[in-house]
């Protein structure tokens, strides 16, 4: 079932507010940081270490074993795909862009620049509201049974923002 968007933006407007105001604002700040800071690549940095981790104990292997005295030459097509393992996984790791710190300084400053939260989204327009619907990931779930809407936020690290007035 469809949930009319102007009965429910006021509200989520509203709740979006509350998490910015005197009684929530650090924990909110301290969420965001954390979730920021955390590296959202740290999942995908890591499996790239392990492959290359997993390249280099092969390469260890097959030259222990040409130590050991097996002939070079069954093992060259397999050394090249561990050689070519390594090098792909490095420059996938060295091409992963670099998650600068969030400070919570700074967070501050951009909330008190902003005012009332509730306000700025509901002067905001439509297309700039889904912006930062979309990066608070932002989750409704609607209840008709209970006339009522489940709302979830899990903020991603991006960068956006409202305008004022329009």
């Amino acid at each position: 079932m469809n949930l009319r968007e102007s009965v429910i933006i006021g509200p989520v407007n509203r709740w979006l507010g509350q998490l910015f105001d005197g009684d929530h604002r650090e924990r909110t700040i301290d969420t965001l940081v954390e979730a920021h800071n955390a590296d959202a690549n740290g999942g995908v940095r890591e499996a790239l270490r392990r492959r290359i981790s997993e390249a280099v104990g092969t390469l260890e292997r097959h030259r222990g074993a040409i130590e050991a005295g097996v002939d070079p030459q069954i093992l060259v097509e397999p050394m090249n795909s561990a050689h070519a393992e390594k090098a792909i996984a490095q420059r996938e790791l060295d091409n992963l862009p670099q998650v600068v710190p969030l400070n919570p300084s700074k967070l501050h400053d951009l909330i008190d620049s902003l005012g009332d939260i509730a306000s700025v989204l509901d002067a905001g327009s439509p297309s700039d509201r889904a912006r930062i619907y979309d990066a608070l990931d932002l989750q409704i779930r609607y209840s008709h049974t209970g006339l009522a809407a489940d709302v979830a936020a899990n903020p991603r690290v991006v960068s956006t923002g409202v305008r004022r007035g329009t």
